[in-house]
């Protein structure tokens, strides 16, 4: 792996030395551009084409799965809170009116027993 990397670093280096090499006062890179004519400018354009179609339906994509996925989550929220508030609420009020008339009606007998005990014993 490192050797593979190696030799294409090297064989890179090389064919760099090489056409910065100048021939009758022009670089041999630049006659290799004559030879290929417009083919490396469209090869370069159709791939910037390409990338910013690609980058432009991710950015899309993304913004669509975000923008789409807050709603849905703040929706399903004020769908809870209002059942909460509608059904949940007034059970537990009415559970809990209960269960407090049931602890005073308890203290109240209890307190009834205490009194019929007091009055007993002093009669």
């Amino acid at each position: 792996m490192i050797g593979t990397v190696l030799k294409y670093s090297v064989t890179i280096g090389l064919s760099y030395i090489v056409l910065s090499f100048q021939y009758n006062d022009k670089y041999l890179f630049d006659y290799l551009t004559d030879l290929t004519g417009p083919l490396g400018k469209n090869i370069q354009h159709s791939l910037t084409e390409a990338f910013d179609s690609s980058w432009n339906k991710t950015k899309s994509y993304s913004k669509q799965l975000f923008t789409n996925s807050a709603p849905f989550m703040e929706e399903k929220y004020q769908e809870t809170k209002k059942y909460v508030k509608k059904d949940i609420v007034p059970k537990v009020r009415a559970k809990k009116a209960k269960v407090e008339q049931a602890f005073l009606d308890d203290l109240k007998q209890e307190e009834m027993n205490h009194l019929d005990k007091i009055i007993d014993t002093e009669k």
